[in-house]
């Protein structure tokens, strides 16, 4: 869990490095392979066609993610705002606009397009948080299961949310 987006960045940054020298590396090898006579190679260009584009893919989606909160600029100025909830074991920064969830990928969900946020249950064993926006689809941010050593840190994402909802109406 990343405690500033400063942090957030690095760690995107990392990943989309790992990711390009993947493609390099898989091109590369394609290119001495058939080279060196070996059809093999047509194999490893496919390869980093393929990693080429999901880097593509994942690059854009995580800008497409910034962009709904309105630029990098403004997660980064929400992020060290005093009233911002990071929940380190959830992925999950709650500022004054923005739920910001870490994993699997980056998802900001802008708040005032939520309308509601409810708790589902499966049975004693499992808890998730979600925000349902004003078409009803369900957005999970927050989830536990029973002896997960998580429960206080739910209770506490929990609270922020209620509190930001009644806050708001």
């Amino acid at each position: 869990m990343n405690s500033s987006f400063e942090q957030l960045l690095n760690v995107q940054k990392k990943s989309m490095t790992t990711s390009l020298t993947t493609f390099v590396s898989l091109f590369a090898a394609g290119v001495l392979l058939l080279l060196a006579k070996h059809r093999i190679g047509w194999f490893f260009l496919a390869l980093s066609v393929a990693a080429g584009c999901l880097l593509y893919l994942k690059t854009q989606k995580f800008n497409g993610e910034i962009a709904k909160a309105g630029g990098s600029d403004v997660l980064n100025r929400q992020f060290g705002e005093a009233g911002t909830l990071h929940a380190e074991r959830f992925g999950l920064t709650i500022t004054r606009d923005f739920a910001v969830c870490e994993r699997p990928s980056l998802k900001v969900y802008p708040l005032k397009e939520m309308q509601k946020f409810e708790v589902g249950l499966a049975g004693d064993v499992q808890k998730a948080l979600f925000l349902t926006d004003f078409n009803g689809e369900r957005h999970k941010i927050a989830e536990t299961n029973k002896g997960d050593g998580s429960q206080e840190e739910f209770d506490r994402v929990y609270e922020f949310v209620c509190n930001y909802f009644a806050e708001r109406k």
